[in-house]
């Protein structure tokens, strides 16, 4: 085996915040000829150039080359299989998120080393943690960080965010939101902005006294004291009061109360979702759901659902409208974006996404090309805090008239798109809901997380070449396009209410 083996100089363990020029200035200085730089992201054509100016020879390797799709479940599966003597103790919910994603990513490196160094045999190795990479696993494969004194800036950030997410903590007190039919009243402590509640109800808001956001948030003895007072405070006209929070504004202080705590979904669940992080959630979460395809990820994995209706909108889907008058202008691409919350997603995988978006804006000029980023993809332990510039310059070094960048809010990027690009987001299912024609594209080759939606007929593709394909037959004739997806639209709402969700 060991014959097989390629002599390089130097392997490089890379993420989006690695500094080229410092590749190149060690390369120099060792005398490194040939290097391979393995990366969590998908390097663009401009950052390509750059990389192969570092060495005389050098060899760009992704995480997502070394995994299939078993792989990276059987990353998630472990970590779960290693928590599970977290179940018993009460206050698990508080740190069984971070302990996941630590041991799910930590197997996720171990995988990728493996099979990185079952070919190469670097004479020295070099990683950069953080976004996807491990230093764990590749300090025990011999490596050493890649800045000197990388601890000690990373510990300078750790500093900053912990003091940022203080200010964050004191800036989030808001009123109390209280969502009635009159029979029963859900009581929300956190913020309410991504629900679409329906007009079968009414919404109003108490205010959240400071001294009582305080003794909340910061005493765990008063926190179910705090509750009940504020129970106190809600007119019986409105009903019952039942605590309530969304997927996104859980925490561990409403779980962890002697209330059954009902929890809204407010984004999109896929059936096909590992378990990943689920056993976050304490038991006496009740998840409200108001869509057949959310509802089945929590039930395979126990969770108790409950139909949301009345409380919010139904997603039923308009037709696309064929109007001969409207000709195409604005192709949009919605971006979903990635974090270790589950091995199954890289960062590489937005990356490709844009690359075969980017080259479909060259070659139509008569259109124009939006990327929209994700609102959090630029958070430190999400793409990474430049991650969004590093799109922009991107599409900057491209050059193309036709592409750009969104800055536009969602509410006018949905107005002015009309072809709608997504591996998988709530935009993409938005805009379907908008009667705005869409494409499911997944170049990862791994499962479709948009799955569901195929099944029914929506128009997906896997490759650039199918979505090159696509794309120009919809250039030239929409109509056959606009079809399919209202074929689709419509096995969707007759499923959606034949499950009782309209």
């Amino acid at each position: 085996m060991g014959a097989s083996l390629r002599l390089v100089d130097a392997v490089i363990v890379a993420n989006q915040d690695t500094d080229v020029a410092r590749i190149r200035r060690m390369a120099l200085a060792d005398g490194f000829r040939h290097i391979v730089i393995l990366t969590t992201h998908q390097p663009f054509r401009n950052e390509i150039l750059e990389l192969q100016k570092t060495a005389a020879k050098v060899e760009i390797r992704t995480f997502s080359e070394f995994l299939t799709d078993q792989d990276m479940q059987s990353c998630d599966d472990r970590a779960t299989s290693e928590l599970q003597g977290l179940r018993g103790n009460p206050r698990m919910h508080r740190t069984y998120f971070p302990r996941f994603m630590e041991r799910s990513l930590h197997h996720k490196n171990e995988i990728v080393s493996s099979r990185l160094l079952s070919k190469y045999r670097p004479r020295k190795l070099f990683f950069q943690e953080s976004l996807g990479v491990d230093g764990v696993i590749w300090r025990r494969c011999g490596g050493f960080p890649l800045e000197p004194g990388w601890e000690r800036t990373f510990s300078h950030h750790k500093s900053r965010r912990i003091l940022s997410g203080l200010l964050s903590f004191f800036r989030k007190r808001s009123p109390i939101t209280l969502v009635s039919d009159a029979s029963t009243c859900y009581v929300f402590f956190t913020s309410v902005k991504r629900l679409r509640f329906s007009d079968r109800v009414s919404v109003r808001s108490i205010p959240f006294w400071l001294t009582e956001w305080l003794q909340f948030h910061l005493s765990e003895k008063r926190r179910a004291d705090v509750t009940h007072a504020v129970f106190r405070r809600i007119p019986s006209s409105l009903g019952l009061p039942l605590l309530a929070t969304t997927i996104h504004g859980y925490s561990y202080k409403l779980g962890e109360m002697q209330f059954p705590l009902h929890v809204f979904v407010d984004g999109y669940h896929p059936s096909n979702y590992p378990r990943s992080y689920v056993d976050t959630y304490a038991e006496n979460c009740i998840f409200m759901v108001n869509h057949m395809f959310n509802a089945p990820w929590f039930e395979k994995h126990g969770k108790r659902t409950r139909l949301s209706m009345p409380f919010l909108q139904p997603p039923v889907m308009a037709p696309v409208a064929s109007r001969p008058s409207r000709f195409l202008k604005v192709i949009l691409l919605a971006l979903n974006h990635a974090g270790d919350w589950t091995s199954l997603i890289n960062r590489s995988d937005t990356d490709l996404l844009i690359e075969a978006f980017s080259d479909l804006a060259e070659q139509s000029p008569d259109f124009g090309f939006v990327i929209r980023s994700h609102p959090t993809m630029a958070a430190p332990h999400h793409e990474g805090i430049r991650s969004l510039e590093r799109i922009k310059r991107y599409v900057r070094w491209r050059r193309i008239p036709n592409l750009s960048v969104s800055e536009r809010t969602l509410s006018e990027d949905m107005q002015r798109g009309d072809v709608f690009i997504s591996e998988y987001s709530q935009v993409l299912i938005d805009a379907f809901q908008n009667g705005k024609l869409g494409i499911i594209v997944n170049l990862t080759s791994r499962r479709s997380f948009m799955e569901d939606y195929e099944d029914l007929g929506f128009l997906a593709v896997k490759t650039a070449g199918e979505l090159r394909s696509l794309m120009a037959e919809i250039c030239q004739n929409s109509r056959p396009a606009m079809e399919i997806q209202n074929q689709a639209e419509s096995r969707y709402n007759t499923l959606l209410k034949e499950r009782g969700y309209c």
